[in-house]
């Protein structure tokens, strides 16, 4: 949700408190590694964190799971394209390749609360992410107590007729 917007009526109140997350609810660390060694090795550490403050935490856990490539990957995918990543979809390969194992290794560790997001850059069919997600979601306590979606479709309704009745 924009924090610079205001919401004038109780009933936007009301919604956006039920159904948004302010910006400063969601940690996403930026792990700022241009290897897949490296970012495994952050990441470790983040979801380890994560999972020994979660019983405290009131905000979302984002999993950054993507490389951030340094100058010299930047200029060795230029100059030799061949030889080096020169394009997002190589380059991140070495980590979608493993993420579903790192994944389940952290819920098996830590437990399914321990990351809420996971962004992975190059998305593709045989990414193992959404499978996982649904098995996690499906099976968690949480989502069985509370997957309530006609509920959440009409609040979301009524709220999209107050604010085209309001344009």
């Amino acid at each position: 949700m924009d924090a610079s917007e205001s919401i004038l009526t109780p009933e936007l109140q009301q919604f956006a408190s039920t159904y948004l997350w302010h910006e400063s609810n969601i940690n996403s660390p930026w792990p700022n590694a241009s290897n897949a060694t490296d970012l495994k090795n952050i990441l470790d550490t983040e979801v380890t964190f994560r999972a020994k403050t979660i019983s405290t935490a009131t905000n979302l856990f984002v999993l950054q799971a993507i490389k951030t490539e340094n100058a010299n990957q930047v200029i060795d995918g230029i100059i030799a394209p061949s030889k080096y990543p020169n394009n997002i979809n190589n380059y991140e390969t070495s980590v979608n390749q493993t993420l579903g194992n790192w994944l389940n290794s952290y819920v098996t560790k830590d437990g399914k609360a321990a990351v809420n997001i996971v962004i992975q850059d190059w998305f593709t069919a045989q990414s193992q992410l959404v499978p996982i997600a649904i098995q996690y979601d499906n099976e968690s306590i949480h989502y069985q107590k509370i997957n309530n979606d006609t509920a959440k479709l009409n609040q979301l309704q009524k709220w999209y007729v107050i604010q085209n009745q309001k344009d």
